[in-house]
């Protein structure tokens, strides 16, 4: 994740909403800023490791040891609160992650093109993910865009 990377290299510690999510692809990321505000509203599902929402796929890191998840050994009390604390602290970081997006303040958001993600409508997405930050009401902020070695040439 790049903003692990941030942190440990930088010791940059800004969290925002969309910093410590997975999407399985731009369409998924596309969806979840078109439908901004069904992400903590729409049905979270057990985690494997991650918490999913089910219409947008972002998934979410809990509090509970990802090993409980994936031993299935976490209890379904804790399972309960790591959901309600999930949804409360979304809560608070869409909040958060509008402020910022909105602000006048310089932003360069980065998104790491994954190979499922490239095809022959990558570029028309790119445009789509960009539009979806400007219906937020992005303003002054920077796209870039990340592609591993291997797709370099594909992109």
């Amino acid at each position: 994740m790049i903003t692990y990377k941030f942190l440990k290299y930088y010791n940059f510690e800004e969290s925002s909403l969309l910093n410590w999510t997975y999407s399985y692809t731009i369409d998924d990321l596309i969806y979840a800023l078109k439908n901004f505000n069904c992400i903590g509203s729409d049905f979270l599902q057990k985690p494997n490791p991650l918490w999913e929402y089910s219409n947008s796929h972002i998934r979410f890191h809990g509090k509970v040891a990802m090993q409980k998840y994936i031993d299935n050994t976490a209890t379904n009390k804790e399972l309960e609160a790591d959901k309600k604390d999930l949804i409360s602290r979304i809560s608070y970081l869409k909040e958060k992650f509008l402020k910022i997006v909105q602000s006048e303040k310089s932003k360069l958001y980065i998104y790491k093109i994954k190979s499922k993600d490239i095809n022959n409508t990558i570029h028309s997405k790119i445009l789509d993910l960009l539009n979806s930050l400007k219906f937020l009401g992005a303003k002054n902020f920077k796209l870039l865009i990340v592609a591993e070695k291997e797709n370099l040439k594909k992109f």
